[in-house]
């Protein structure tokens, strides 16, 4: 809404087609409309389609070895103002904490490889949760109901995006298209902020023709300095897996 009297969206469509040169982008989508920008801006995040058109087969992920399920279930009474995480027996983990509107978020990880087969609709991915957490013990079984009835269900494989160049002439990547370290790493919000403050940056600048360029250096530059994001970058499933994802080990955690 705050935006609405300066941008135009589109809903239900998507770039099938992008040209580009020093002069701008001439972009197609899927409905047969063709527009030409001065700016392309792919920020639709770790699994871009628009960024395989402009960059075929430059990204090279790094997979984490784990699907990672969020969503929000009701408050029960063992929840508190503390996150609590449940680490089972095969490689699984679960977890709430409490947000500031009366309910909990939750979450489900799952060590290896088993989901890779599992489909893109929501009641596949659930099927394969409940039959990955089948007695899993802890409150598994009050997440799982929860997990039915939750309206911001969210499934993914987890991978980071590796890429070489974040701009390809007037085409630039911007947060989990460009970066993506995955919710292991976290940082991923700031990031994202950053690097459009950077590319805000570029274009009122001296630069603002060819933002691009400015853009590219400024922000590998600053993320090539930044410990916060070569720390994410390092971390992932591999790094703990012998500990938190031991195949024989269970453990709980509270947060205080």
């Amino acid at each position: 809404e705050a935006s609405s009297a300066d941008a135009f969206y589109r809903f239900g469509d998507r770039i099938v087609s992008v040209e580009h040169g020093e002069a701008g982008v001439s972009v197609t989508f899927e409905n047969g409309d063709e527009e030409r920008f001065d700016l392309l801006i792919i920020a639709e995040g770790v699994g871009s389609r628009t960024r395989e058109l402009v960059f075929p087969g430059e990204h090279q992920p790094r997979r984490m070895d784990m699907a990672c399920a969020f969503f929000t279930v009701p408050r029960a009474p063992t929840d508190s103002q503390t996150a609590r995480w449940y680490n089972a027996v095969g490689g699984r983990s679960a977890g709430v904490r409490p947000d500031n509107r009366g309910t909990t978020r939750a979450f489900f990880n799952v060590h290896g490889r088993s989901h890779l087969g599992v489909g893109n609709s929501v009641a596949e991915q659930k099927a394969f949760l409940r039959a990955s957490f089948d007695g899993a013990g802890w409150e598994v079984p009050r997440l799982l109901a929860g997990m039915e009835a939750a309206e911001d269900f969210w499934f993914d494989d987890l991978r980071q995006v590796k890429i070489d160049r974040w701009s390809n002439g007037p085409v630039v990547l911007l947060g989990d298209a460009a970066w993506c370290v995955t919710p292991l790493g976290g940082v991923g919000a700031s990031l994202a902020l950053i690097g459009a403050y950077v590319l805000a940056g570029c274009s009122a600048s001296g630069s603002s023709s060819q933002p691009h360029g400015c853009y590219d250096s400024a922000r590998r530059a600053a993320v090539g300095g930044d410990p916060l994001y070569q720390q994410a970058r390092c971390q992932g499933a591999d790094a703990c897996g012998s500990v938190l994802y031991a195949a024989g080990l269970s453990i709980a955690l509270q947060c205080v």
